[in-house]
């Protein structure tokens, strides 16, 4: 077992598992007296962590749960809370006064005071080596620079706090220019690079704290952002390619073969140190006794639960049926990312039923399923909390950072010279695992009718059966509980009593060779059928006319109403006949990316399917420089469905509407179309609170607030 101390946590860790202890010392240290040996200095460095991870007294309202109502409001998705007044960033529709507000700024500047703080005290201590020495102040380093790189992102202008505030009239800095405050988290953050260069990802075995290659990642991402708008450095697009070719070039971190395995990953607190994917992460704060668990992001914007088995979830957060459209059909990160189903209540030991939408539902309003309380390690039903750990940093990202940097300094097809790989490339690995590829267990992406049948009943959509197939399922337990593989699921459309169409509901997943396709409820032994039920048996169709249970024998007669067990067996016709097809290749072709703006769409839409709800979408919108329309867009499709067209010229999709069936989660159009109405140019940025204008007179509020 090894001990690492986060911020006021102690945190108990293997390579397989954590649990997470609140100490009872609260505060962080400012005495010089208190940096004396190696023990008061983990708790300081450690201290410095703690507005990602804490944010907000006895709950875990830090980084990913603030962050939440900040990154909501894009294509991706939005919240349904809080429409009509002033405090979630969500909406557009934030003030000064915004407790939000206050609550973001608060965790950026707090980091920077505390990382301030202990670079001002570091060297009290005699006790340590040059190399440990070097460790710290990179950590405190990259950490304070870390936060100084948010604050910008958010709010613009900021005042450059680079020593702690000591009186009243240390408060008092003028603004520094957001290109300014690039470029000084960049200059840190490469200093930091350095110190750490002993602290390698194959010497530690979790994931809360910063190694080497986490601080090459984030610098990657940060002269993406100083690059792109507003700020428009573009000499860092060359630098942002560098540092995350330094990332690939390690050869410390790989993808997850499976993509769902990430996630759940850190749902059950598991550490994955044979492939790394999980560069830096949020883990979750628990009470002394495990009893009280304190991370409250999934509870709030998972699937919607209000009692059983899997615990209390609020689904706050609804999905825009422009992320859902961005998958292609076999994408099997489309129906773990945004779930295609919705719980019932059930009791604290069974598990919550799982309904799943039809066909014909809309995409509007559904939501998030990349993290799943099903899997916690610990699942309480009192209260909006859990043990659910969340990324700041994947390779997956490194790889599309990479990608897209090379891609716009050099071309799509440029090797990075010093990762040896492609933009293209790049892209390939994220999408062959996000088809299943690298596992070798692949979804359906299309069912095509073969001969339509007969006898079919107007009006009906007979369900499609997939039967066969060699699939690698996962046959492990989560928790103590079985793994839940996906199956596919389909429907027919039934015209003139033919089956002329299979609508794919959902792609399934673990398959090694197709399944056989029966069009309609396949016959089976001792089973019980209502009247009106159509089953297959042999190629022919039947209609259930006598209620009741089937006998041991399946129907074979080709006219007429024959007994089956105590049900009677009407012949309708010829079963319709259809083929299941695996989806083609991941890789790209040349068509995909073979100008500037199909590549630059390439890479926008790859980071909403493989990126999407971990708080990254809107920032991205921003430095792209299409935040403003993307999100005016949305407005327009609330009333009127999309601008892109089906092959058969209808819309990709229509306008609000709720899903059919979802009574219980069901929301309101205004959830969508509020930002909308909201947003304009001030909103690149949020306000500067009232607090700090208060506070700091040298202080300068954002223009339009």
């Amino acid at each position: 077992m090894k001990n690492i101390h986060i911020l006021i946590l102690l945190v108990s860790l293997t390579n397989v598992s954590c649990k997470k202890l609140l100490e009872t010392e609260p505060g962080f240290p400012t005495s010089s007296n208190f940096f004396r040996n190696k023990q008061e200095i983990d708790l300081a460095i450690n201290g410095i962590y703690d507005p990602l991870f804490s944010g907000y007294p006895f709950y875990q309202e830090g980084l990913n749960e603030r962050a939440r109502h900040a990154y909501l409001g894009t294509d991706e998705s939005t919240s349904n809370q809080r429409v009509s007044n002033n405090d979630y960033p969500t909406h557009y529709n934030s003030t000064s006064a915004s407790s939000y507000v206050r609550g973001w700024w608060g965790i950026f500047f707090g980091g920077i005071e505390r990382a301030n703080i202990f670079l001002e005290n570091i060297d009290n201590s005699t006790t340590l080596s040059k190399d440990e020495k070097d460790a710290y102040i990179g950590e405190a380093k990259f950490l304070r620079a870390h936060y100084l790189f948010l604050a910008t992102q958010w709010f613009g202008d900021i005042p450059l706090r680079k020593s702690s505030t000591k009186s009243l009239a240390d408060a008092q800095i003028a603004f520094t220019k957001s290109k300014e405050v690039y470029d000084y988290v960049i200059a840190e953050m490469t200093e930091a690079e350095n110190l750490l260069s002993s602290r390698t990802a194959s010497k530690v075995s979790y994931n809360e704290r910063v190694t080497q290659t986490v601080v090459q990642g984030i610098l990657a991402r940060v002269c993406l952002f100083a690059a792109g708008a507003p700020v428009n450095d573009t000499k860092r697009y060359a630098e942002a390619s560098a540092w995350a070719q330094k990332v690939i070039a390690s050869g410390l971190h790989k993808l997850t073969p499976d993509y769902q395995q990430v996630f759940i990953n850190h749902s059950s607190n598991v550490y994955d140190n044979v492939n790394r994917e999980t560069m830096w992460q949020i883990s979750a704060i628990t009470g002394l006794t495990d009893a009280t668990l304190r991370e409250q992001w999934v509870p709030r914007v998972g699937i919607t639960a209000t009692s059983g088995l899997l615990a209390t979830v609020s689904g706050w957060e609804r999905t825009n049926p422009r992320a859902y459209y961005t998958y292609a059909s076999g994408d099997l990160r489309r129906d773990w990312n945004i779930a295609p189903f919705w719980y019932g209540n059930s009791s604290a030991t069974t598990p919550n039923p799982m309904t799943y939408f039809a066909a014909a539902d809309s995409k509007w309003n559904r939501e998030p399923g990349k993290w799943r309380r099903y899997y916690e390690p610990i699942t309480t039903t009192a209260g909006l909390v859990s043990s659910q750990c969340f990324p700041l940093l994947r390779y997956a990202d490194v790889l599309l950072m990479f990608a897209e940097a090379e891609g716009i300094a050099n071309g799509p097809s440029s090797i990075g010279t010093i990762a040896g790989i492609s933009p293209v490339d790049a892209i390939n690995l994220v999408r062959r695992r996000g088809y299943g590829e690298t596992k070798n267990s692949r979804g359906i992406a299309s069912v095509t009718v073969l001969t339509g049948g007969s006898g079919y009943r107007a009006g009906t959509t007979p369900p499609i059966t997939f039967v066969g197939g060699t699939r690698n399922l996962r046959t492990q337990t989560i928790a103590g509980r079985p793994y839940l593989n996906e199956d596919p699921r389909a429907t027919g459309v039934v015209t003139g009593g033919a089956v002329t169409k299979v609508n794919l509901v959902t792609t399934g997943d673990c398959y090694q060779t197709l399944p056989t396709v029966v069009v309609g409820t396949a016959w089976t032994a001792s089973t019980a059928y209502t009247l009106n039920t159509q089953v297959v048996n042999g190629g022919r169709l039947y209609t259930v006319t006598t209620a009741g249970t089937s006998g041991a024998t399946g129907p074979t007669h080709t006219s007429g109403a024959v007994a089956n067990g105590t049900a009677t067996l009407t012949y309708a016709g010829v079963a319709a006949t259809a083929v299941a097809e695996f989806p083609p290749s991941a890789d790209l072709s040349t068509s995909d990316y073979n100008s500037a703006e199909k590549f630059i769409k390439l890479i926008r839409d790859e980071r909403l399917r493989e990126l999407a709800f971990e708080n990254l979408r809107r920032q991205d919108l921003k430095r792209w420089g299409i935040l403003i329309e993307t999100v005016r867009k949305i407005g327009v499709e609330v009333g009127s469905g999309s601008d892109e067209l089906n092959p058969d010229g209808t819309k990709l999709y229509g306008p609000y509407t709720i899903p059919r069936n979802a009574a219980p989660f069901n929301a309101a159009s205004n959830i969508f179309s509020t930002g909308p109405n909201n947003i304009s140019e001030k909103d690149i940025f949020l306000p500067i609170p009232l607090s700090e204008i208060l506070y700091n007179k040298l202080s300068t509020q954002n223009p339009g607030f």
